[in-house]
């Protein structure tokens, strides 16, 4: 069989594979699996001179090793991954012929040493290493690879990683994650001028040096370490053409926990979802030329000295998600002039200062805090773009009267438990599309939000202190949308609800206090939903029989309804499974019946 060009075998009992496969100098495809291999074909490996494709699978008591060689495609590739022990000699020690024209190399062999013998890769342009140990760090080795584009090193010991890749000066991308690293790579990183893409992890409590900022061709940086030098801002200051920056800093001494994002990505999710999904209904389809930036910091110290000296890249960002512990760290927004969304949470004390004024490109800002300074009126006042304002804020107690934004904005959400009242002025979003209030201390709503033409969605959550709707309620003309729920005292809708033409759906859940809807509730021509689950009402006003356009009637949980006022509005009533109730108009809901 001296003749084989391809050879598939499969040995499924436990007897090891013998090194017989020498003498087939024509084999181009060999596929072998079974239970082990003898000397680990150290002597027909050497011979096989004309391999291509090789998929070897050997699984004993002591190892499970997997190799798959494919010179056959482009890529060029040899993946070896083994666990366990794999007795001498190693995996293809000495190297055979074959394997001289490997271009991709992936090794994992997480409990063994990794010997320095690769010397003979020299075409290798991509090579990624997983082990617990590397011998002499592979000097001899990495000394021959001149052609590398692309190297990945992960040692899962206690070894540190030496200083010696400088003269791989074609190295375009190069990760290492590791115990420690000599020196911070000073010398190796010195050297690599073409490189576009690095990252390194420092598992162990190490300190990295500020040394990055001559990598001028970067353009995706992570950084996972204990400490880092003067927070990396003589790295950050001159690397402007960063397309994507990110740094994980955490201080040996548990004082500083620093974590930024930069660039077009994101490499964490928005600290909610729906905050995200909700800004991004104004993010523009097409890709704009400014960066994302993310913070989270986690020190007590107001007057921390991230990103100061402010880098220039500050003026590139477009949108800034940030998460800190004390109002003043926020400052940092001011040179970011071009911000068009930002989302700040501050977790602790102290309040935010009135450093937005200059964000005069501002769309979408989202703040949660304990307190702001002035109720940032002059902030608000300048802020002449913004669409949408989600407002966060537990101390504040009076809402801004001035704001840039009066015929722009489109979307507000406030949730401010101190909050009294609000101003006659917010009747001047005349946009205003959407409007939600959660948790708040205000006990009526100004008559000036009749003045809301545009306003299709009005929400109220957790108000306990709003008792009614105001008269001027009639005049949204366009609202498609009520809602009120969980509002203790709340107890009346006003009469002119009927006025509204475009209303299709109207809640008010589990507010125990209100016990009537109005008569004029009949007059909604267009109503599709009516819940009214866990109410205080006692009956239900003749007038709803006239909603012709009713689709759902939910009245579970009001305890205090008398069931045969509501089939006697509702004649044709005919009990269906679920505790659902059906009839011409609509279906009705109910926890139990009343006798």
């Amino acid at each position: 069989m001296i003749s084989l060009e391809d050879l598939n075998i499969e040995v499924k009992g436990p007897q090891p594979v013998g090194d017989i496969f020498g003498h087939l100098q024509k084999l181009r495809r060999f596929r072998l699996v079974c239970r082990g291999i003898e000397n680990n074909l150290v002597e027909s490996w050497g011979k096989l001179t004309s391999l291509e494709y090789l998929l070897l699978r050997s699984r004993d008591r002591t190892s499970k090793l997997e190799v798959i060689l494919d010179l056959e495609s482009d890529r060029r590739s040899l993946d070896i991954s083994l666990r366990g022990q794999l007795g001498p000699p190693g995996i293809f020690e000495p190297f055979p012929v074959f394997l001289t024209r490997v271009e991709n190399f992936v090794l994992v062999q997480g409990q063994q040493t990794v010997g320095d013998t690769f010397g003979h890769l020299q075409k290798l342009w991509k090579f990624e290493l997983v082990c617990s140990e590397i011998e002499n760090s592979l000097v001899e080795s990495f000394g021959k690879m001149i052609n590398l584009e692309d190297l990945s090193i992960t040692v899962q010991g206690q070894q540190i990683v030496r200083d010696t890749f400088g003269h791989l000066q074609k190295l375009r991308k190069f990760k290492s994650i590791c115990n420690g690293v000599e020196d911070s790579l000073v010398e190796s990183l010195g050297n690599m001028i073409n490189l576009e893409d690095l990252t390194i992890e420092v598992q162990g409590q190490q300190t990295l040096r500020d040394i990055f900022g001559h990598l001028q061709n970067l353009r995706r940086f992570c950084l996972v370490c204990s400490g880092v030098e003067n927070n990396l801002m003589g790295s950050l200051g001159e690397l402007t053409s960063s397309e994507d920056l990110v740094l994980d800093v955490n201080s040996k001494h548990g004082n500083l926990d620093l974590q930024i994002g930069y660039g077009q990505w994101r490499p964490w999710t928005s600290r909610s979802l729906k905050i995200r999904l909700q800004i991004a209904e104004y993010q523009k389809a097409e890709s704009s030329m400014l960066k994302w930036l993310g913070i989270r910091l986690n020190d007590q110290q107001a007057e921390s000295s991230i990103l100061e000296p402010s880098p220039v890249f500050l003026r590139k960002v477009g949108e800034l998600d940030l998460n800190c512990v004390h109002g003043a760290q926020t400052a940092i927004v001011r040179d970011m002039i071009h911000l068009e969304s930002v989302e700040i949470v501050v977790e602790g004390p102290g309040a935010v200062p009135n450093v937005f004024k200059d964000l005069q490109k501002l769309r979408i800002f989202f703040l949660k805090c304990d307190a702001v300074e002035d109720n940032l009126e002059g902030s608000f006042a300048a802020l002449s773009s913004l669409q949408l304002l989600d407002l966060r804020c537990k101390t504040m107690e009076h809402f801004p009267h001035v704001f840039g934004c009066f015929s722009t904005l489109e979307q507000l959400r406030i949730s401010c438990p101190s909050l009294q009242a609000l101003p006659n002025t917010v009747g001047n979003f005349i946009g205003l599309r959407k409007f939600k209030m959660v948790a708040t201390g205000v006990q009526s709503l100004p008559d000036s939000i009749g003045q809301l033409s545009q306003l299709q969605k009005l929400s109220l959550r957790g108000c306990n202190h709003l008792t009614t709707l105001p008269e001027t309620l009639g005049q949204l003309t366009r609202l498609v949308s009520l809602k009120v729920r969980w509002c203790q005292n709340f107890n009346t809708l006003p009469e002119t609800l009927g006025q509204l033409p475009r209303l299709t759906s109207l809640k008010v859940r589990w507010c125990q206090n209100f016990n009537s809807l109005p008569e004029s509730a009949g007059e909604l021509s267009s109503l599709l939903c009516l819940d009214l689950k866990g109410s205080g009402l006692h009956f239900l006003p003749d007038s709803i029989k006239n909603l012709s356009q009713l689709q759902l009637l939910n009245i579970s949980g009001c305890s205090n309804l008398y069931f045969p006022l509501v089939t006697r509005i509702f004649p044709k009533l005919n009990q269906v499974r679920d505790g659902f109730y059906a009839t011409r108009y609509c279906r009705v809901s109910m926890s139990s019946e009343s006798d």
